[in-house]
């Protein structure tokens, strides 16, 4: 069965039978990185009974990750107690900080470029600009069942620094998304730069580490290249990528 989805309202079948119940998204957001504007982001809201309302949440929440695009320091890191036995993770703590003068308001600027009502979400594509997007971008499909490359291997782009975030289901798609974007951000962080700090005690029997592994770096410039959902066990994942610094 091959299945052509031309528009969010329009639908091309070929062959006997449809899985109507399978999410499509416009290509704009599965491969957002093919996406030819200067700068562009998407943004998520909840449907709710008035569409404007849904959009507007989705198109300021858009906003929100343009400016974090821009520049966003992450610092924070997790901790380890490295025993004989094993070694046991002991927690994380992870902050982000962004140019909050820029989100007082929206600039006239920054334009709402395209907008889509899915099942169970509502996503908008924002972008810095009088930016107009290709037809061949708006064209909705589903996820493929085969896991792209990037899920197994990180991309070797020269110029780039690439990171993947993974998120399980939640009860609202919306928050699934977000939180793998929040995880590719912070893996971006820790594959620019990773310092480690270790206290050691060892004695004539037995040795115990403690090993903090932290962070603090500036990403700008960031943006979120591909996005795929294995269906099979619920799990969302973002690609993420940075130009090297």
């Amino acid at each position: 069965m091959v299945v052509f989805l031309l528009s969010a309202g329009s639908l091309l079948l070929f062959g006997a039978s449809l899985e109507l119940h399978a999410q499509v998204y416009p290509r704009w957001f599965i491969e957002q990185g093919d996406i030819q504007f200067r700068s562009a982001a998407v943004g998520y809201a909840n449907p709710s009974f008035y569409q404007d309302s849904s959009a507007s949440q989705a198109f300021s929440n858009a906003y929100k990750n343009l400016v974090m695009q821009s520049y966003t320091k992450l610092s924070g890191g997790e901790s380890f107690w490295e025993t004989e036995a094993g070694v046991y993770w002991m927690g994380n703590d992870y902050s982000e900080d962004v140019d909050s003068s820029r989100l007082a308001g929206i600039p006239s600027n920054v334009k709402r470029v395209d907008v889509f009502y899915g099942k169970g979400i509502v996503i908008s594509l924002a972008a810095d600009g009088d930016s107009l997007l290709a037809d061949s971008m708006k064209v909705v499909a589903s996820f493929s069942q085969k896991a792209p490359s990037w899920v197994e291997s990180l991309p070797e782009k020269p110029g780039y620094i690439y990171a993947i975030g993974v998120s399980p289901n939640y009860f609202y798609e919306s928050s699934s998304w977000e939180t793998a974007e929040k995880m590719a951000r912070r893996n971006l962080g820790f594959n620019i730069r990773v310092s480690t700090q270790a206290l050691q005690k060892i004695d004539e029997n037995s040795g115990q580490e403690i090993r903090n592994e932290g962070i603090s770096v500036e990403l700008r410039h960031f943006q979120i290249a591909e996005r795929w959902k294995d269906n099979s066990k619920n799990l969302y994942y973002v690609l993420a990528r940075m130009p090297a610094q």
